[in-house]
């Protein structure tokens, strides 16, 4: 599963739905109204053409269309954009966040066990911050007592 950004011929495969979605809002006047489509893609570079899930998004700026292409066959074009393939993103974000908050990507060590411990240290003494973070006494409750 990947994202692909959108091109004339993906754009005109969805363009049915994206006309209906962006009338819908536009009729309901809404800020924004999110919809689903998809369809069968096949770029010149692959061997078959594959799932193509549209996530379309109008509002009153315009339309928004972002493309995830998939080799799963089951599952709703809903279920995989906004569950599958943003969970995707947030494990991407939480190991970037993890690579920068911790220095996960400063292993200087030439033995891999040694740098393996050097991660499960960081990470511990992480969650021990965040431990001891959520038990301090917000200042609301402290003005108060």
């Amino acid at each position: 599963m990947f994202g692909l950004p959108g091109n004339t011929a993906l754009d005109r495969a969805v363009d049915a739905a994206a006309d209906d979605i962006r009338t819908r809002r536009a009729l309901d006047q809404k800020p924004c109204l999110r919809g689903f489509a998809e369809t069968r893609y096949q770029a010149k570079s692959w061997d078959k053409n594959r799932r193509a899930c549209a996530r379309i998004e109008a509002t009153t700026k315009g339309l928004d269309i972002r493309f995830v292409v998939t080799s799963l066959t089951a599952g709703t074009t809903r279920h995989i954009c906004e569950t599958l393939y943003c969970a995707r993103g947030q494990a991407e974000n939480l190991i970037k966040l993890h690579k920068t908050q911790l220095a996960s990507d400063r292993t200087y060590c030439r033995q891999p066990r040694a740098n393996q411990m050097r991660l499960i240290l960081h990470t511990a003494a992480y969650w021990l911050i965040l431990a001891v973070r959520d038990v301090i006494p917000k200042t609301e409750a402290l003005a108060t007592a």
